[in-house]
């Protein structure tokens, strides 16, 4: 199976879910917008890694610890996140 941006958005909304779930916080509807560091509840700047190990786990590949550190991607979105793990990739 081929692995696309749209797999892709769905496993990080997918991680960003569990986290929220394991942490018992509030999950409010996850779009291409959303900055989990704005919006949602609880969440801050050590889960990001969370997000990298749910998503090398479901894909089965590595990715790099500083994926989400580029300078313009201030405003982390879902869709910034892809983007990255789609530029890391090469899709």
């Amino acid at each position: 199976m081929a692995l696309t941006r749209e797999k892709i958005r769905d496993g990080v909304i997918n991680a960003l879910i569990r986290i929220q779930k394991d942490n018992d916080a509030d999950i409010p509807e996850i779009t291409d917008d959303t900055c989990p560091m704005d919006d949602l509840p609880g969440f801050d700047s050590t889960l990001i890694f969370e997000i990298i190990f749910h998503l090398e786990d479901e894909f089965g590949f590595e990715l790099s610890d500083k994926i989400f550190q580029r300078k313009e991607d201030k405003e982390l979105s879902v869709s910034k996140m892809v983007d990255a793990v789609c530029r890391e990739k090469r899709l």
